[in-house]
């Protein structure tokens, strides 16, 4: 069986180890991963991709984890990595421009996705949402390093003064509740696709 890998030991993965663990991968796989990192709950990755019933989304995804030796049953992990490692080439699934049927080409998917954070990014500026404690506690969920750190882990990496685990929940959830499918693996990847900096107007 697979073991997990520490954050040091997945940095000094290579090209060619990356390669051999996503070409592991089913179409099927790949698209999980799209949709896990995309936040969306398990009973609609099961509609799209008729595994029914919506419970086997979570078998899958930890036998998708295990292929990549990620922690078994975590999203926000498998998001990052998916965000890091196979969103610049990977062409499964379907473009949001209805007039065009498939992904041809490495990166359109990537600058798609990229698009669509910057407009919540706007979104969240917009309302007010980006002040200095939130968008701390945002980046360092989408910190690679930290993906597989716990909330309690993450509250103790805040600056000073410093934060409960639930008061770091609030943080993040300042956020959520803007984007569709809001969750704590939705703010890491929107954060890492497009960096969140603080409103000018609330330093």
């Amino acid at each position: 069986m697979a073991t997990e890998t520490t954050p040091a030991e997945e940095a000094e993965r290579t090209p060619e180890e990356l390669v051999a663990l996503v070409a592991q991968l089913t179409e099927t796989e790949r698209r999980i991963m799209g949709l896990v990192a995309m936040g969306w709950p398990d009973r609609e990755i099961s509609k799209t991709i008729f595994l029914l019933p919506y419970t086997k989304v979570t078998l899958r995804v930890s036998q998708i984890n295990a292929r990549l030796r990620l922690p078994s049953n975590y999203r926000r992990p498998m998001a990052l990595f998916y965000v890091e490692h196979m969103l610049p080439t990977d062409l499964a699934g379907t473009p949001r421009d209805p007039s065009k049927p498939a992904y041809t080409e490495p990166g359109e998917k990537l600058e798609e996705w990229r698009v669509q954070a910057e407009r919540i990014r706007a979104k969240l500026r917009e309302a007010g949402a980006l002040t200095p404690r939130v968008v701390e506690a945002a980046m360092l969920l989408a910190d690679p390093n930290n993906a597989k750190k716990t909330k309690a882990e993450l509250a103790e990496l805040m600056s000073k003064p410093s934060v409960n685990p639930a008061t770091y929940g609030k943080f993040v959830g300042r956020l959520t509740c803007f984007m569709r499918h809001g969750s704590m693996t939705k703010v890491a990847v929107v954060a890492r696709l497009a960096p969140f900096t603080v409103n000018d107007e609330l330093v």
